[in-house]
């Protein structure tokens, strides 16, 4: 993980570390993926089931 500051100063970062599974078929799946932004793991899903 790369966090970049701003300026100097006090930080707090909080990481969820309770696993959560989430169940969907394929396409509710990437219709999740493009509702969060994630346009690499689209890429990724794409390119494995070639």
């Amino acid at each position: 993980m790369y966090f970049a500051t701003g300026n100097a100063g006090t930080y707090v970062v909080g990481i969820p570390i309770l696993l959560r599974i989430l169940e969907m078929d394929a396409k509710a799946f990437i219709a999740y993926l493009v509702h969060k932004g994630l346009k690499h793991a689209i890429a990724k899903r794409k390119a494995l089931k070639n």
